[in-house]
């Protein structure tokens, strides 16, 4: 039987405006993400995006403060697909391998299928607005999973004698972060994609629970 979650992972904001003002904020992200699968993020100007919504460059402006800033807009739906994605693993489950293993599968499908959008994400983090933002997404699991990790190690499925839980969380997501970006710049196809997918699970296990079957 499922154990009982000790932390929730919490869902990220989003910005709300008036309807008019939506439909132009819309446009604009829209048009930077088609102009994203044309070239690098270094290559688009305001102008190109704000010309491409049918808008001005004052208008693009009025929603963001940069280019750099939408492209974390529109990675919000991302990262709520990998809040989701770690959900079942952090409310406890009797199978742990199969929800790790379906959480790091869905996070490098994501990871995959939005490639150019977080490869300009991460190029975009000499931003200090934007990396303080992806700093705050990564620290958006590292409290709820860390949680997890001490219950399992508390119900003696996990062993005690491992470094702190946040501090192992952070290390293994940083993991995550250099191999899948690694991954995305090789633009790798999808049986390497199921290979490392199948890596960073195992990892995963090993860290935490010292095996691959827990």
């Amino acid at each position: 039987m499922a154990t009982e979650s000790p932390n929730a992972l919490p869902a990220l904001q989003s910005r709300r405006t008036e309807p008019k003002g939506e439909v132009r904020r819309a446009a604009l992200l829209e048009a930077l993400e088609t102009l994203l699968q044309e070239r690098d993020l270094a290559k688009i100007s305001v102008g190109q995006i704000a010309s491409r919504a049918g808008l001005t460059r004052s208008a693009f402006y009025f929603y963001f403060s940069s280019k750099e800033a939408a492209v974390t807009e529109l990675l919000r739906e991302v990262w709520a697909g990998m809040v989701d994605g770690a959900q079942k693993w952090n409310e406890g489950t009797d199978d742990p391998r199969a929800a790790l293993g379906d959480a790091l599968r869905g996070t490098t499908e994501l990871w995959r299928r939005h490639r150019r959008l977080i490869l300009a994400l991460l190029d975009a983090q000499g931003d200090p607005a934007v990396r303080e933002l992806y700093d705050s997404w990564i620290e958006l699991f590292v409290e709820p999973l860390a949680g997890t990790v001490d219950a399992e190690r508390r119900r003696g499925r996990a062993p005690q004698d491992g470094p702190p839980a946040d501090m192992l969380v952070r290390l293994l997501l940083g993991m995550n972060e250099r191999a899948l970006e690694r991954h995305v710049r090789r633009d790798e196809d999808e049986a390497q994609a199921a290979a490392l997918a199948e890596a960073i699970t195992q990892t995963w296990l090993l860290a935490i629970y010292g095996t691959k079957d827990p």
